[in-house]
């Protein structure tokens, strides 16, 4: 930003202006071992603190920006005790026995590993997490806690080329990139968003464990004692191991439940899924189309003179969908719509 508010996007960036913006994206930087903040009291730092390195203990903090916890840590061990993070908490990195937070407040939390190698967050004493997103694998611990620790659980663990849409070579892999969340300790909410995640409840309960139409081929293992109070199942799913389980609602057909596993009532629940499969304009796929994304402009070659047709296939089987066709080619007449309504009556318009 330029003292007269300008960007500039245009201008080729100089040196002193690419370091003046990565010294803003860094913000406060801990690259060496050691304990950082006030032994007493409370520091408040105003922007973004980073921490490059294993070793790290933060104490009595409160961070106004986002907290990154990066690669550098490698499978190394960082603390945080008495931090209060006001933006996302980034964790770039980490091992199965390496994030400790102890009384500390963190509003979003994104465990998000290039490596791929699991991480552990382990939460203690007075501590609250308002949302986690897991997107590489993740344990996530409760342990002596008096605060309301993880309050809600996203699982998103694709692999990098689901992410990217691009196929990667995984023949030097025995089994490939793993999609495992390990969960230990009291789980208000948890929701799979991810095909093919492991979900291992090893200790403790889930209150409410929800898995979206994304997540097919989702795998649950509950140890000994473990315990999921409500499941609803929007894709077919697995629920195996030595836990139980007390309510299951699901929408779909393929929802397996091992025997023994089962302590309460299954409910038939109609599907509210409203989202398209595919959608094709004169039977080719429309670029870049995705479930999610809602809009979409087509620009047509100049010879064109017939308006094309638009189709379009619910994800869902019991789903309905009704198309609009554009009538025209120009403003006002070429605008088609597809109208999507769920099982249980939920709408959606592309």
């Amino acid at each position: 930003g330029y003292p007269d508010g300008a960007f500039q996007p245009a201008k080729p960036i100089t040196r002193a202006e690419a370091l003046s913006v990565l010294d803003r994206a860094v913000g406060t930087l801990y690259n060496r071992a050691g304990t950082y903040g006030p032994f007493q009291g409370n520091s408040v730092v105003e922007g973004n603190v980073t921490i490059t390195t294993s070793g790290v203990t933060l104490q009595n903090t409160t961070i106004t920006g986002n907290l990154y916890l990066t690669e550098g840590i490698g499978e190394g061990e960082v603390t945080l005790i008495n931090v209060t993070v006001q933006g996302t908490t980034k964790n770039a990195g980490g091992g199965r026995d390496s994030i400790r937070l102890k009384d500390t407040t963190l509003n979003r939390v994104l465990v998000n590993v290039p490596s791929r190698k699991l991480v552990r967050l382990l939460a203690q004493g007075d501590t609250a997490v308002g949302t986690l997103e897991a997107r590489t694998p993740a344990r996530l611990e409760e342990e002596g806690l008096t605060g309301s620790g993880f309050t809600k659980v996203i699982v998103n663990t694709q692999s990098p080329w689901e992410r990217t849409g691009t196929q990667e070579d995984t023949s030097s892999s025995e089994t490939g990139p793993e999609n495992k969340v390990e969960l230990l300790g009291s789980f208000n909410e948890v929701e799979i968003q991810s095909a093919g995640t492991q979900l291992a409840l090893q200790r403790g309960s889930i209150a409410n464990l929800n898995l979206a139409p994304t997540a097919q081929g989702a795998q649950i293992k509950l140890a000994n004692q473990a315990s999921i109070n409500t499941m609803t199942a929007d894709a077919p799913t697995t629920v195996r191991g030595n836990g139980s389980l007390k309510m299951l609602e699901a929408s779909v057909d393929g929802v397996v439940v091992e025997p023994g596993i089962m302590s309460g009532e299954t409910k038939k629940k109609k599907s509210n899924d409203a989202a398209l499969k595919d959608l094709t304009i004169d039977g080719e796929t429309v670029q870049g189309f995705a479930p999610d994304v809602l809009f979409y402009e087509i620009i047509l070659s100049n010879e064109t003179t017939a308006v094309p047709v638009v189709e379009a296939t619910t994800r869902h089987a019991k789903a309905r969908v009704t198309v609009t066709q554009a009538t025209g080619l120009t403003e006002l007449n070429n605008t088609a719509t597809v109208l999507v309504t769920a099982e249980n009556g939920r709408t959606q318009t592309y």
